[in-house]
């Protein structure tokens, strides 16, 4: 178990939990809509994502992703 963040928050909170506990997903909200709050925890546990924010990405991993990107592009036959 990794646990990256402690932290302590008041207000509506929908946990996600995937069947055998090996991904879990957090979604704070306000308002009284928990269904959406609970698909928002449900397809970020889906996505699996290695960073919480954009500032967390490394330069390294942005300049990688661009380059994929145009490489896909190239590959469209959509024009420049």
């Amino acid at each position: 178990i990794k646990l990256l963040d402690a932290f302590k928050k008041k207000g509506n909170v929908y946990v996600y939990r995937h069947p055998g506990d090996k991904v879990v997903a957090i979604a704070f909200y306000e308002g009284g809509d928990e269904n959406i709050a609970k698909e928002i925890a449900l397809q970020v546990a889906a996505m699996n994502p290695r960073y919480i924010s954009k500032e967390d990405i490394p330069q390294q991993v942005i300049d990688e992703m661009k380059e994929e990107f145009k490489k896909q592009l190239e590959w469209s036959w959509k024009p420049a």
